[in-house]
């Protein structure tokens, strides 16, 4: 189905207000996605692909009714079959489960054996949606497996908890023809229960809706989330504007009527022990919605959130009704958990019983170095940062063998008066180069056995002298980046939350209130093509949003929808409520560390000595906007003056950031011209 009248919307901007309840904001007719251009690349965005995605919806039985959260095989994760978008045949079919016994646990490749020869008691999957498992085989085997037995798409499913991954195309995926996705483990083995249940499952995918008379919906990944995934109970409350609550959706009429008296619902509660306690309500009230409208933008007014006493977590609930009864009130209801921690920062979601971050998406710069990471607002000064956390995944098979990963801790002071320019930088949201001042640096040397691909490392934060980090006296943002070797086959991707979408609160904080939250900031170039690399283009600014196009400093909504989905790096924030200012007192690896001349015109000279010879040292340079510049690495040194061209630098400020044998110290410098 093609919801001809949609394209009624794809016109220039138009903001419709509508007064609501006292208290209430606004709601907002969507704005269409206007073609702009990337490096030499047009780019035109598709409506339903930018806004709703591909939809995996279970239709029955009762039980397992509902939106699947989802991921593609796609073109661009290796996969040579189209990118479907709205080509995308709709597809209503049953579920069969693909074993060849009733053992939902069969080895992979006695699966794939049975389906490519067509051997042993496995339903026919002709005309069927296939739901197979993951597993030690490679998914584009299985898919290809499937097809050949004649599935018309294929489902799989994760074999751990948490968000389904990104799927690599490997052996057979240049055959593919039919749409293959993943869903998440707990859904999936409730489809599988059904199914040996003898309750069989059946299944819509579709770009859009599912062809009923009154169908409302979130749009996937619509909702508007909480400033972070989990934050110390100290942060919260307060009038502190990052921390508010902000609800708020973009909510979708998938039907072919008219809805009448749509109310947007919202509650806040927050658990700690046993206790369970109603913080907020919230409801905005849209009169009529055209189908031809197709997407409104639903949120009201922030509210402060009241300081916990202790730990524990909130949980947001959001719910759609309207005159009309739902035909797949499936997709009407979705709530989500967030966390009062004693110590920990995250804004991807974070696996309490490991201590670590979730990742199921990792991401790559074309860049040959990118930094990259989470804006953390600390309300409550006091505290000292001790740690990071992050992961990384090697674009080459093996071990992670990057050397040394820095991971670098700033303060941003939006509106810098940088005394050392006499410059008075913009108050505007984005992160102009001059306002990011380097605080300290968390470091990872590689190499050892347990350093495999994926893997998670706790770092510790030390400051310009190799010292623990100081006491923050103030609050403000953080951010919290790591410099990854990008580039290609050769480079390691940085781990992501995969599932969670900061665009909403984003969207509703700036269109509403008139504020741009800083969420997963950095430089606007291609996330897939090789188009404006960060390191060719130092003096742009830092936008709000991860890989946020050019156009989005003067059109809050011009970035393409899905391409934000999941892009939170994984970087979580140790810090401790009772600082220790403990000195490291570890021997020093060095002994003299100067530059000079300082401002710097065409060039700046490093001096280093060290007490050992270093079997590596590694000068690197970054400026005060979070981009990398410059990295010369030298082996075996015992003292040197290494000299750092600057002549082609614009003017402004700048690190030089020197790594001996896993030991980091920075300094300071400027570029006059």
């Amino acid at each position: 189905m093609v919801k001809k009248s949609l394209f009624k919307s794809l016109i220039a901007f138009c903001a419709i207000f509508i007064s609501l309840n006292a208290g209430a904001q606004g709601v907002l007719q969507p704005l269409s996605f206007p073609g702009y251009t990337l490096g030499t690349t047009a780019i035109n965005p598709n409506f339903y692909a930018n806004y709703v995605g591909v939809q995996f919806d279970v239709i029955s039985p009762a039980a397992v009714v509902g939106s699947y959260i989802n991921t593609e095989a796609t073109a661009a994760n290796g996969w040579t079959h189209i990118n479907y978008g709205t080509a995308l045949p709709i597809i209503n079919a049953k579920m069969v489960l693909a074993v060849d016994d009733s053992n939902f646990a069969v080895s992979d490749s006695a699966l794939v054996t049975t389906l490519q020869n067509g051997m042993g008691t496995v339903p026919s999957l002709a005309g069927n949606v296939a739901i197979v498992s993951r597993g030690s085989n490679y998914f584009s085997q299985k898919a290809y497996a499937a097809q050949n037995a004649g599935a018309i798409a294929v489902v799989i499913i994760d074999n751990v908890a948490g968000a389904p991954i990104q799927m690599a195309g490997a052996t057979d995926s240049q055959y593919i023809t039919i749409p293959v996705y993943m869903i998440e483990l707990a859904p999936g083995q409730n489809l599988v229960n059904s199914y040996l249940a003898n309750d069989t499952p059946y299944c819509t995918i579709t770009p859009w809706g599912l062809n009923y008379a009154n169908d409302l919906g979130f749009v996937p990944n619509g909702e508007a989330l909480w400033h972070d995934y989990c934050i110390p109970f100290n942060q919260i409350g307060g009038d502190s504007l990052a921390y508010m609550g902000v609800d708020g959706a973009y909510i979708a009429n998938f039907g072919n009527n008219t809805e009448t008296n749509v109310k947007l619902s919202s509650s806040l509660s927050f658990t700690s022990g046993s206790t369970t306690t109603l913080i907020h309500t919230d409801s905005q009230l849209l009169a009529s919605f055209p189908e031809a409208d197709s997407i409104y933008v639903m949120f009201a007014a922030p509210y402060n959130i009241p300081a916990p006493t202790d730990t524990g977590h909130y949980t947001l609930t959001y719910t759609i009704s309207s005159d009309s009864v739902d035909q797949f009130p499936g997709n009407n209801t979705w709530s989500y958990n967030f966390y009062a921690t004693t110590n920990m920062y995250s804004k991807a979601r974070y696996d309490f019983v490991n201590q670590h971050p979730m990742a199921s998406l990792y991401e790559q710069s074309s860049a040959d170095y990118y930094i990259w990471g989470d804006m953390y607002y600390i309300k409550n000064p006091g505290a000292d940062l001790n740690a990071v956390q992050f992961s990384l995944e090697a674009s080459a098979a093996g071990p992670i063998s990057a050397g040394n990963i820095s991971v670098y801790v700033y303060q941003w002071i939006d509106g810098y008066d940088n005394t050392d320019y006499s410059v008075t930088y913009p108050f505007d949201s984005l992160i102009e180069n001059g306002e990011l001042l380097l605080l300290g640096t968390a470091i990872k040397t590689f190499g050892g056995t347990g350093d495999t691909s994926g893997g998670w490392w706790t770092v510790n934060i030390t400051d310009s002298n190799g010292l623990y980090l100081s006491l923050l006296a103030n609050t403000g943002w953080y951010y919290i980046a790591a410099e990854v070797p990008g580039g290609g086959t050769a480079g390691y991707y940085l781990g992501c939350d995969g599932v969670l979408n900061p665009l909403p609160r984003v969207f509703g904080r700036a269109y509403f209130n008139d504020y741009i939250e800083n969420s997963t900031p950095v430089y606007g170039g291609g996330r897939q093509s090789g188009a404006n690399p960060q390191v060719n283009n130092m003096d742009v600014a830092l936008g709000p949003l991860a890989f946020m196009e050019t156009a989005y400093i003067t059109s809050i909504d011009s970035v393409p929808y899905n391409d934000q989905i999941g892009l939170i790096p994984s970087i979580s924030l140790v810090s401790t409520n009772y600082p220790t200012k403990v000195a490291n007192t570890t021997t020093p690896v060095f002994s003299n560390f100067t530059l000079g001349p300082n401002p710097a015109v065409d060039y700046v000279n490093v001096n280093v000595t060290f007490p050992n010879t270093a079997n590596e040292v590694s000068y690197t340079v970054i400026d005060a906007g979070g981009h990398f510049v410059s990295k010369t690495i030298h082996n075996n040194v015992k003292s040197e003056q290494v000299t750092i061209n600057t002549a082609s630098l614009a003017s402004g400020m700048y690190y030089m950031v020197v790594v001996a044998d896993g030991k980091e110290m920075f300094k300071k410098f400027t570029v006059i011209k």
